[in-house]
């Protein structure tokens, strides 16, 4: 039997053609030679197996032999069922086809969580060469990955693409100066339906229709693999009930208080321990982030609320029935900072600042708008700006729109009106 394995593992590692797969390219950036095992984490369907081909092509280009590097999907049916011996024959099954090869290997292994003892495995070979995996969100959690690795590990999020990536798959090059030509009409036309269907590639090329039934079922398989069946939860039906609640919600505050009165109101039986153990879930997949009170005070931090943001805004418009504007961009834009690694607050004294963006020792307030036409909308949002200027000493903001463009000066702060879709293609936070 083992023998007839081996021969399976010989064909899949010849048969293994990453030069000939058509890649759109992503911008995450990762070590190439490192000693420690690079794990790749994120949602399904965002496109992890395709960024170790991108990797893969990266490393043939730098002059890598094909013979150094080896692949394995530990989904194929061929290799099932897996078995704890198996991790061995893949090493006799490389070493029978290139006996004399002397030089590092670069194993990439897909879906390892189904390899049986794969801890033991990886921290036995990385000692001599380069690995690099991902795993499936609904038996690997990125800190379980960094336990069960004991600290030999570097893991990297995926997000679901990027707008610049989205205009990447769609084969546009962007010109110098789109401002006033007519790209910037092409790209407006494209980022409405980026922030509407979101960044999941596998939808890009579905009509529409398509495309939220897609959405749909994508939803049910996370709920019930990720999450129902992994953390064996009993009450299924109010889970997709919170779950549903919570995506709609996005942008919004979420108080366990008020939806615990709200569901004894109506008579539900549900204990709030309940309700944010099933909250947590949903943050442990990433499928909800959430935003902070920005303080400096950890305790302020706990007792105000937090806003909540679904992770794609694509599930947003499978399950609503509205055209919520301000919803679609403000999640677009948080996604987009969370994606710049930028960490993520609000503000709410006077007026509310709807995100706080914070890296290092940058400090930039933003209000996400839809459109500044009208005066009280536009008054609000700048007193929200000015107001956390004051308190925290910071002498410049943002206003980010859809499509509206200009500088605003109030008492020597600064607040740059900018359209979302611009500061994505730009790439400019400032």
């Amino acid at each position: 039997m083992n023998k007839d394995k081996k021969e399976i593992i010989k064909k899949i590692l010849l048969d293994f053609e990453p030069e000939k797969i058509k890649l759109v390219r992503r911008d995450l950036s990762i070590p190439f030679n490192s000693s420690l095992i690079i794990s790749l984490i994120g949602p399904r369907k965002v496109g992890k197996t395709y960024f170790l081909y991108q990797i893969i092509q990266n490393l043939l280009k730098k002059g890598l032999k094909k013979q150094q590097i080896v692949y394995i999907n530990f989904e194929d049916e061929r290799l099932l069922p897996l078995t704890k011996d198996d991790a061995e024959l893949i090493l006799e099954a490389y070493f029978e086809l290139y006996p004399s090869f002397d030089k590092k290997i670069f194993f990439f292994f897909d879906e390892i969580q189904n390899l049986p003892f794969w801890p033991n495995f990886l921290r036995r070979i990385s000692q001599k060469h380069s690995i690099f995996i991902t795993g499936s969100s609904s038996k690997l959690l990125s800190f379980e990955i960094a336990t069960t690795l004991r600290g030999k590990t570097l893991s990297f999020y995926l997000h679901p693409f990027s707008f610049k990536e989205f205009l990447r798959y769609r084969k546009i090059t962007l010109e110098k100066n789109f401002s006033y030509h007519k790209q910037r009409f092409i790209l407006k036309k494209l980022f409405l339906e980026y922030i509407n269907f979101g960044g999941l590639p596998v939808i890009f090329d579905l009509e529409e229709s398509f495309k939220i039934k897609y959405l749909q079922e994508y939803l049910n398989l996370v709920t019930y693999k990720d999450i129902i069946e992994r953390y064996q939860i009993k009450n299924s039906s109010f889970f997709k009930e919170l779950e549903k609640n919570l995506i709609l919600e996005t942008s919004n505050f979420f108080s366990f208080s008020s939806y615990f009165k709200t569901l004894k109101n109506l008579g539900f039986s549900i204990g709030k321990d309940t309700i944010f153990q099933y909250f947590s879930y949903l943050e442990e997949i990433n499928l909800i982030n959430t935003s902070p009170f920005f303080s400096k005070s950890k305790k302020s931090q706990l007792v105000n609320l937090k806003k909540i943001y679904v992770f794609d805004t694509g599930l947003y418009k499978a399950l609503s029935f509205e055209e919520e504007k301000g919803k679609f961009l403000e999640t677009a834009v948080f996604n987009y900072l969370k994606q710049k690694n930028f960490e993520t607050y609000y503000y709410k004294k006077e007026n509310e600042v709807d995100i706080i963006a914070k890296k290092e020792k940058m400090i930039i307030p933003i209000q996400v708008c839809y459109s500044l036409k009208n005066q009280k909308t536009k008054e609000r949002e700048i007193k929200g700006l000015i107001n956390f200027a004051k308190n925290f000493k910071v002498n410049k903001g943002l206003i980010i729109t859809f499509d509206e463009e200009s500088e605003i000066e109030e008492k020597s702060f600064l607040i740059k009106v900018i359209p979302a879709w611009k500061m994505m293609v730009k790439e400019e936070i400032d």
